[in-house]
């Protein structure tokens, strides 16, 4: 019954949304073409877009890993009414019934002189260890309190849903985890220096519980738990001296796990006295601290500076998607510009430990760091070089095979690249070359796995363009090796791409050639055949036009003959106004 629902409101959505372009499409034009009065224009403006993608897939030799038939429709509009900007978005795809959380999203997000209202699908920033970048639906605003005296104060507050129910059938269809609703609402206040905006404090609160009746069907208590969490953030930054900056952000959490634990009799943390009434607490409910704090001395030769961090164990806030936790860490920092700006230096060295409680077998401490180096010897020749081994960057891997998308936290990254630029009269032409090597684990939106992966990489390139032809022939060879345990891959291979502008026309045709090597363990695995066909055609004033064809061929080199072809057509429409 809940499917059938979503698919009526869905489809009504899809109309009422291609209604309102309809609708709007007109009056746009009347304003572009200033049909209506010079008084009526400056009342009144609407600017915007909207794009349609269709899309067709056929497999040979596998089982289809796409639907046969797709769509996307987007569009954006925005109303300045008098100066009061109203943004609209919205998008429409046949993936809703695919995916645990839902890809149609709707928000806006008007503003009037001091005050900005959400509405929708919005997400805002409190402090990084309690309200953190959450998409939520539903509403909010930010007021900034117009005031020539004191400080400069502005509020901000959200509610909304930060998740909505999944029931555990229809996540087993779509191979992940059923789920409770969960509900948040939140509050922050900042208080700014009105003559130097570098010294500001302010505090906030967050609130979000699961709801334990929105799922119909009792879930697995060993896996999925109802939880409730309270954060209370401050932050500020003084501005001493002119060019130092000493700043610090606190976060603290009453989490709790399982709201139908016992009930605890135990007493709590004074701070959370006062809010006592707000959420509920139990034997479940663990109490822990986040938090950062640091001093920079800054001019505009160079940059100095040192921070401390510590999360403690358990650490985690429903306001975000992820957090780690049990670290401490602290580091100096340092940048720079040599030689008139053409060397750019900057770098950090510290060191890092775990297992703050020492409960667990072993603990880790090491030295982190970073350091980044850019010279531009030339006007045609710059380097480049980076280093790091912090655990807070995560990298995302397409497996262009499998058409998937893998996550990975990235512990340690090497970086270096050259650039020569080779440009003659009638033509520019660039040689690049990048070699990278990362150490990473697997990772989703909540966990991370203990398998590690090493990551080396290489790419030569080179560009041509060819400014009087108005055309371009790129050549590249790429080397990828990744190690997890016991088992390499390595894939290498050219690709070649070749683009041409008929501007005259408003048409642009590309095609690129791509063959790779899969060797796995030391033999031989497969070989891939890519082969991309691009072609757009701008409209005049009424929008452009995009198609784009994809063959994908496998050749199975393996003791089991696993080959086959993917065919992939998309076509595209877009109009901006």
């Amino acid at each position: 019954m809940k499917s059938k629902n979503n698919s009526r409101r869905n489809n009504f959505s899809i109309s009422a949304f291609c209604l309102l372009i309809c609708c709007l499409m007109p009056i746009c034009n009347l304003s572009a073409q200033s049909i209506a009065s010079e008084e009526r224009s400056d009342l009144v403006k609407i600017t915007g877009g909207f794009a349609i993608n269709l899309g067709a897939y056929q497999s040979f030799g596998i089982e289809s890993r796409r639907d046969p038939f797709s769509y996307l429709f987007a569009g954006n509009l925005n109303f300045n009414i008098k100066g009061v900007n109203i943004p609209v978005g919205a998008s429409f795809s046949q993936q809703e019934t695919r995916f645990l959380q839902p890809f149609n999203r709707y928000g806006l997000s008007p503003k009037y002189k001091w005050v900005q209202t959400h509405f929708g699908y919005r997400n805002m920033d409190f402090n990084p260890y309690t309200l953190n970048s959450h998409t939520f639906l539903g509403t909010g605003f930010d007021i900034d309190i117009p005031s020539n005296k004191g400080p400069k104060i502005s509020v901000s507050a959200m509610y909304g849903r930060l998740r909505r129910a999944i029931e555990p059938a229809e996540a087993s269809i779509n191979g992940g985890l059923a789920a409770y609703k969960r509900n948040g609402y939140g509050f922050k206040v900042k208080l700014t220096n009105r003559t130097n905006a570098g010294t500001y404090f302010s505090t906030d609160m967050f609130k979000a519980k699961d709801i334990l009746n929105s799922v119909e069907t009792p879930l697995d208590l060993s896996l999925i738990t109802p939880k409730e969490n309270l954060t209370l953030g401050f932050r500020g930054q003084v501005n001493l001296l002119k060019n130092i900056y000493v700043n610090a952000d606190l976060g603290v959490s009453a989490l709790t796990r399982d709201q139908r634990a016992e009930v605890y009799t135990g007493n709590i943390p004074s701070l959370f006295s006062p809010f006592e009434s707000l959420y509920s607490s139990n034997s479940s409910t663990q109490y822990t601290n986040a938090y950062q704090t640091g001093i920079t001395y800054a001019n505009k030769y160079y940059s100095v500076g040192v921070e401390f961090e510590h999360i403690d164990p358990g650490y985690e806030t429903l306001g975000s998607y992820y957090f780690q936790n049990d670290l401490e860490n602290i580091t100096g920092q340092a940048s720079t510009t040599l030689n008139n700006g053409k060397i750019r230096l900057n770098g950090s060295l510290g060191s890092q430990r775990n297992n703050l409680d020492s409960d667990k077998a072993t603990r880790t401490n090491r030295i982190i760091g970073s350091f980044g180096y850019n010279h531009s010897i030339s006007n045609r020749l710059s380097t480049n070089f980076n280093f790091s081994n912090y655990s807070s960057s995560v990298k995302v891997v397409y497996e262009e095979l499998t058409d998937s998308v893998n996550l990975f936290q990235v512990n340690t990254n090497i970086s270096a690249g050259a650039n020569y630029l080779l440009n003659k009269n009638n033509s520019n032409q660039a040689l690049i070359i990048n070699a990278g090597y990362q150490v990473g684990n697997s990772r989703d939106e909540y966990r991370i796995f203990d398998n590690t992966t090493n990551f080396i990489t290489l790419n030569v390139a080179h560009m041509w363009r060819i400014v009087t032809k108005d055309m371009s022939l790129n050549t590249n060879l790429s080397y990828a090796n990744n190690e997890t345990g016991n088992n390499s891959s390595t894939l290498v291979g050219p690709t070649v791409s070749l683009s041409k502008s008929l501007k005259s026309r408003g048409i642009k045709l590309s095609y690129a050639i791509g063959w790779k090597q899969n060797v796995l363990d030391g033999a031989a695995s497969y070989q891939l055949l890519t082969n991309r066909f691009r072609l757009s055609y701008r409209l005049k004033k009424i929008g452009s036009l995009g198609a784009e064809l994809y063959l994908l061929n496998k050749n199975d080199q393996g003791p089991q003959d696993r080959s086959f072809s993917e065919l992939r057509a998309r076509t595209s429409y877009k109009y901006n106004f």
